[in-house]
């Protein structure tokens, strides 16, 4: 099973390996407090495939990134053959000129993180794959050219830091931890924390933010809005009043967000 998350949801994909030709019941239990799916008649069978496996997701999918967070990995839509991978399928590049060694790490038959080397902040990456190198375990091959992805690396010097304190007013909340969103404005993307302590502390761009945030009760670490069946509370969320202003090198301090 591979899983990863989306803006507002989760994606998953299957992989049952060899079973016998047949109808099934399918079930499927995303968390224990949740209602399950059920899929009644499931129909296997074993025609010839020719469906080409595909790169349903590539991380970091930010085109900027921290260089704690630069989390490398690549998800399949089917199991690939990884005895016909080669050395040079897979060649990290750094500023397009020195090719970094990585390790391969495979988590599923359709996830491979892959882990560089070392990566120094302010340069800039590519990932060159080979896709005839990749095939899934009926012979189909990803491509015949070469894919590339490529992400850059934030410059510290680039960075500059917001802190502040959290409140939460809410006796049986008060020890779960809270995730905080800095989003950029007027467009630009979100950078998370979560944190069990009541001062935070975030390197961010330089740039004008938003500030939001929620309790993570149940601590899955994502936004759980309410449910009917089983009743349950949506997680409590604030929102901060102002923009926060950052420059490069300088702290914001003092910001305030209570949840109540």
């Amino acid at each position: 099973i591979a899983e990863w998350y989306l803006e507002s949801s989760a994606k998953v994909s299957f992989f049952f390996g060899d079973i016998p030709e047949g109808t099934y019941e399918l079930a499927v239990t995303a968390s224990p407090d949740r209602p399950q799916m059920t899929f009644p008649s499931v129909d296997i069978s074993r025609p010839d495939d020719r469906q080409p496996p595909e790169v349903l997701e590539f991380s970091p999918t930010a085109p900027s990134v921290f260089a704690g967070e630069a989390d490398l990995w690549l998800a399949f839509s089917e199991p690939i053959d990884t005895t016909r991978l080669r050395d040079n399928s897979l060649v990290l590049w750094r500023d397009d000129t020195a090719a970094v060694p990585l390790t391969r790490q495979w988590s599923g038959p359709m996830a491979l993180h892959l882990l560089p080397e070392k990566l120094i902040p302010g340069a800039r990456y590519r990932l060159d794959l080979t896709a005839f190198d990749f095939l899934d375990l009926a012979g189909n091959a990803l491509g015949d050219s070469l894919r590339s992805y490529s992400f850059l690396l934030y410059n510290d010097d680039s960075l500059g830091t917001i802190s502040g304190h959290v409140a939460v007013e809410l006796p049986d909340r008060r020890s779960a931890p809270v995730v905080l969103t800095f989003r950029r404005v007027p467009r630009g993307r979100s950078f998370d924390l979560s944190t069990d302590s009541p001062v935070f502390r975030i390197d961010v761009p330089a740039g004008k933010y938003l500030l939001s945030g929620f309790v993570d009760s149940n601590r899955d670490g994502h936004y759980t809005p309410g449910t009917l069946h089983p009743w349950r509370l949506s997680e409590t969320r604030a929102e901060y009043a102002d923009t926060i202003q950052v420059r490069a090198r300088f702290e914001t301090a003092g910001i305030e967000l209570t949840f109540e």
